[in-house]
């Protein structure tokens, strides 16, 4: 079951979920800065770190022993996808996309 924030400033389970799917595997520090960039109140990366420990309880999140996060395949079904623009799919690739361009660079 994914619920909602306390407020309307702390991002909400699905909005971590769906940058967590677009920036993944990502550490907690990075997930809290991309949350961040999106104007999202994340109070403490220990705070994001809560959030996270609970999606893992309810199998929507895996961390691997380096301590980066991805979405398991539960996780993926309840993030909305599809082929428009906005699409967290799209989001991914082009996610993805600069990752590989900055690496190069």
């Amino acid at each position: 079951m994914v619920t909602h924030g306390e407020s309307e400033d702390l991002p909400a389970n699905p909005m971590i979920l769906r940058r967590l799917k677009t920036h993944a595997p990502v550490t907690t520090e990075r997930l809290a800065n991309e949350l961040r960039s999106m104007r999202s109140m994340v109070p403490s990366v220990r705070w994001l770190q809560g959030k996270l420990d609970t999606l893992r309880k309810q199998g929507l999140v895996t961390r691997s022993s380096e301590g980066a996060y991805s979405l398991t395949e539960g996780g993926l079904s309840v993030v909305p996808h599809g082929k428009q623009r906005s699409s967290s799919d799209v989001e991914r690739a082009l996610a993805f996309g600069r990752r590989r361009w900055q690496e190069g660079s």
